[in-house]
């Protein structure tokens, strides 16, 4: 029982003890005139009666009690309700997009139906103004995107149609160029802009470097059949077996003539390494009657040399990268010699012209580090410079036995750019 009711009941108890006693002094003076009986009577029956008020009184404020807290609550929810309400009312989406407003607003005009009827009916005006405001933006916003899916659409429009314009006059320019066998022509009627020439120009360059190379290739297939059988065909690239196919089917089906082979005498040419692309059609003839080889192999600075190489190797044993390789170092400087002897020992290259005694050794990963030891301790003795060369791959087994001053470890290309140097430092 809260403090408050204590009090009540504890003065309502008070004054009808004061009510008794002043009654009680009353009858006292009379005693000896009054009826003891009745007397106790009457005061028995008041005591029931406050007793009994007394029990009412504690049940009146019980419900008093009961009835304003049911009342507080009820304000207290009310005004709690209209504070959500409000809350709900400031709705602010999280998107642009209409649909997805529209979702959120029916969520919101979910929650605000929870509401009682009495707040609803309060709050109508400010709630239908809150609907009409975002209706109306959903439809502004709806017309907005349908004018940008317009504008989207017309632009996109515009760039397929000017993609399909630059496609068809980059194939017309091409198949153009490709009819006069050169990137470098234009047409005299129909003027094209630098981007659809460029790239034209780039898918030309590329045709015609693989047009050049397969006429090359085919040259090579048939010279090559002038000397070999049709069962046979020489080490090439995956690719081109496709021509020397071509070929052996062309002269087996007799829509290739072999014209009739000069027969030479068999002896070398005065050099041992050719350029194919350097050698008349005699001179292939003339170099295979000797016993030439042909190769394909890339440059010093890893280009493709096309047509490839014809070899006249004395050791059967040694490789084609590393016959083509030491030669193409030969031709760096007039001094240059391969296979130099010294002290019976040879060295692949050697430059020893003036002050410069350079050495340069063709590595293949094929030697033993006992070799090796011992093959640095020779160069270290009769080289004041020498260079191991060496794909890249290699690199980290060779570079252990250089010093990077007088010593190099590189490969092909850095190793032409360093004889190079050095032949340009000592005034060769």
């Amino acid at each position: 029982m809260a403090d408050n009711d204590v009090s009540l009941i504890l003065a309502v108890a008070v004054v009808v003890s004061l009510g008794l006693w002043k009654l009680w002094q009353k009858w006292g003076i009379y005693s000896a005139t009054v009826d003891w009986n009745v007397i106790f009577l009457r005061l028995g029956i008041g005591i029931i009666s406050i007793i009994v008020l007394f029990i009412f009184l504690i049940f009146i404020v019980k419900f008093f009690r009961q009835w304003s807290r049911e009342k507080r609550m009820i304000k207290e929810q009310r005004e709690n309700n209209l504070r959500n309400l409000n809350e709900l009312l400031k709705f602010e989406p999280a998107t642009y997009i209409s649909s997805d407003i529209r979702k959120e607003l029916q969520k919101i005009l979910f929650e605000i139906n929870k509401f009682s009827n009495h707040l609803l009916v309060e709050n109508e005006e400010v709630i239908n103004e809150f609907k009409e405001k975002w209706f109306a933006e959903i439809e502004e916003r709806k017309a907005a995107e349908r004018l940008q899916i317009k504008v989207v659409s017309q632009k996109r429009s515009k760039e397929l149609a000017a993609k399909r314009k630059f496609d068809f006059e980059v194939k017309q320019l091409i198949s153009f160029m490709l009819s006069k066998n050169s990137s470098e022509v234009l047409p005299l009627n129909h003027k094209y802009s630098e981007k659809v020439i460029s790239s034209a120009k780039y898918t030309v360059n590329q045709k015609l470097y693989l047009r050049k190379r397969k006429k090359e290739t085919h040259k090579e297939a048939i010279e090559y059949y002038k000397e070999h059988d049709l069962d046979t065909q020489p080490n090439i690239d995956e690719k081109d077996k496709s021509i020397y196919t071509e070929v052996r089917r062309g002269i087996k089906e007799g829509k290739i003539q072999l014209k009739h082979i000069i027969v030479k005498d068999g002896k070398p040419l005065p050099k041992y390494f050719y350029r194919s692309k350097d050698m008349t059609s005699e001179m292939k003839q003339q170099a295979i009657a000797a016993g030439y080889q042909h190769a394909r192999g890339i440059e010093l600075d890893g280009k493709i040399c096309g047509g490839g190489f014809y070899l006249h190797k004395a050791m059967i044993k040694e490789s084609n990268y590393h016959f083509v390789t030491k030669h193409l170092f030969a031709e760096l400087h007039p001094k240059m010699q391969v296979e130099k002897s010294i002290n019976g020992k040879r060295v692949d290259v050697a430059l020893c012209h003036g002050k410069l005694r350079l050495g340069v050794e063709i590595e293949t990963g094929t030697n033993k580090e006992s070799q090796l030891v011992a093959k640095v301790q020779w160069l270290n003795k009769h080289f004041e410079h020498w260079i191991f060369v060496c794909s890249r791959k290699l690199l980290p087994k060779y570079t252990k036995y250089v010093d990077g001053k007088k010593s190099f470890c590189l490969p092909p290309k850095k190793s032409k750019e360093k004889v190079l140097q050095l032949c340009s430092s000592y005034n060769l």
